[in-house]
């Protein structure tokens, strides 16, 4: 199924999902994608727990019943120092542990399905750390903060998060059905204008048909809040909910252009009153009302072949929140379409190398409360937000500018990044060396340094460690 998704931390590449490296460049992952590899035909036990899944419960012919068992694992430890003389950062230690299974399984050569179950603790460098005091993990939801009444400051952060995936897909002719827990991407880059490699799993149920030349998506899901509603029953309130519908289509064009559309509905399920000055659209003070918002865009891509072995992309995105001509947010003058998020990007894969571009513009038409009515001084209802679990559907940061890079040779892995966001600056280098390639598993050390106009976030750092079921994502 998946791995522990895109997380912030220097000290690895950033985690990615299985099947992304399934996916096609709209984003888009089929509803099977079970890759199960078959049983080693090696003499000794311990050459073939290095070619095989740790666990095979399949049959001789695993394309009709089979159910694998992989171990997913990440334990770091790093030294924690200043990135130049003077800076206030002490020099300590750092150390992030993920443990957990993954399985996948194909019943009666119909029924593929997948999951995996993780958890999490550390004590975060202040990069991660920037999120783990605000109680929420990038790509793993809210998560608990301090232990023994201390670590819990950006600098000194012990999180604890858990995660939890699953997924079971069938297709019938032109048509493919999936259910699951997940976080669905849209777009050929890593943030997106609408749905990000970035945002927390959510239950979903999806249906898609597809064409020769097109395919029609269109699936619902749920996502979380970090408001809690109304003191019900229980002894502490629920966290508020939001319900989210997608469509969307993409017609591939010759051999060259990809183009998207999307279109997403979102509304809150905890109903709200209409606070006084609202009569003049017919709002009246008392009168419930349910948060919502209406979003629309489209992505453009362009393919080029190169050589044989080489392939180049360029991608566009943009998002618009869909109004009314009343509503304004302030200091902008009435418009129907306002934009929301702009990502722009270009990748090229040649032979075992793949470098990448992006840059992602989130505007401030996000807010929830900051809506305003022509004529009306007063703050408008309140709109739904693009969140779940308090971490952003569509970009970590407002404004970025990232170059990722990655090189195969055999059983090594070199991969670097910079990136400059509304945080500071960001480097990292990496240098893997696979062990066991099903899983797979991989030794890993790395360097990263972040440069921030706020002290905290000012130093460097390098890691060691061990890695199993977790992949770069390119």
């Amino acid at each position: 199924m998946t791995s522990g998704q895109s997380q912030l931390s220097l000290h690895s590449s950033n985690l990615s999902r299985t099947d992304l490296h399934d996916r096609d460049s709209t984003g888009h992952v089929p509803a099977l994608r079970v890759d199960i590899v078959p049983h080693s035909e090696e003499p000794l036990w311990r050459q073939r727990v290095m070619r095989q899944h740790l666990l095979d419960f399949s049959d001789d012919d695993p394309k009709s019943n089979a159910i694998v068992v992989d171990p997913v694992v990440e334990a770091f430890v790093g030294q924690l120092m200043p990135a130049s003389d003077g800076d206030p950062i002490a020099r300590s230690s750092i150390w992030d542990n993920i443990r957990g299974a993954r399985f996948r399984a194909i019943i009666d050569e119909r029924w593929h399905l997948g999951g995996e179950l993780l958890e999490r603790q550390g004590i975060a460098e202040p990069l991660l750390g920037y999120w783990a005091e605000q109680n929420r993990i990038p790509g793993w939801g809210r998560s608990k903060l301090g232990k023994d009444n201390g670590h819990n400051t950006i600098e000194d952060a012990y999180f604890d998060v858990a995660q939890t995936r699953g997924w079971m897909g069938w297709i019938s002719g032109a048509w493919e059905w999936d259910v699951g827990i997940d976080a669905l991407h849209i777009g050929a880059g890593r943030s997106s204008a609408f749905l990000s490699q970035q945002a927390v799993p959510s239950p979903y149920a999806r249906a898609s048909f597809v064409g020769k030349n097109h395919r029609t998506t269109g699936w619902t899901t749920r996502w979380m809040s970090t408001r809690r509603g109304p003191l019900g029953e229980t002894a502490e309130s629920l966290l508020e909910r939001t319900r989210a519908v997608f469509l969307t289509h993409q017609q591939f064009i010759g051999k060259h252009w990809v183009v998207q559309g999307v279109y997403q509905f979102s509304w809150e399920t905890t109903p709200l009153e209409v606070p006084e000055g609202w009569e003049a659209l017919g709002m009246l003070p008392g009168e419930t009302y349910q948060p919502h918002r209406h979003t629309t865009g489209m992505e453009v891509q362009f393919h080029h072949s190169l050589t044989q072995r080489a392939n180049w992309i360029a991608y566009a995105q943009q998002s618009f929140d869909v109004g009314t001509k009343e509503r304004f947010i302030p200091g902008r003058e009435s418009q129907v379409f306002i934009p929301l998020t702009t990502v722009l990007g270009t990748r090229l894969n040649w032979r075992s190398i793949s470098l990448q571009s992006e840059f992602v513009n989130r505007s401030d038409a996000h807010c929830r409360d900051c809506w305003g009515y022509l004529g009306i001084s007063n703050a408008g209802p309140l709109q739904s937000v693009h969140e779940n679990a308090g971490i952003s559907t569509q970009s970590l940061w407002n404004n970025s500018f990232r170059l990722n890079g990655q090189a195969s040779l055999h059983r090594w892995q070199f991969s670097a990044l910079k990136e400059w966001n509304n945080i500071g600056e960001i480097a990292t280098a990496q240098v893997e060396f696979l062990v066991q390639p099903v899983w797979p598993l991989s030794i890993a050390l790395g360097w990263g340094r972040v440069n921030s106009s706020n002290p905290i976030l000012n130093y460097q750092q390098l890691t060691l460690g061990v890695r199993a079921g977790i992949l770069s994502w390119k």
